[in-house]
């Protein structure tokens, strides 16, 4: 099965990252397609709804 990728995907700047990521894979059933740290991000998907999380940080 190819891999789908939606053409524009929301990005939510989050101030607890850990917590958010939790509440989206626990509660809402995403599961984590891409994750990097410094800073924490995260791409997510559940079916065909996919968003990105990412910890707020300095960008100075």
């Amino acid at each position: 099965m190819e891999e789908y990728w939606n053409p524009i995907v929301p990005e939510w700047s989050v101030t607890n990252f850990e917590k958010s990521l939790k509440f989206y894979q626990e509660l809402l059933g995403f599961k984590v397609r891409n994750k990097r740290s410094n800073p924490d991000f995260a791409y997510l998907e559940n079916e065909n709804v996919q968003i990105m999380l990412e910890q707020i940080h300095d960008t100075g």
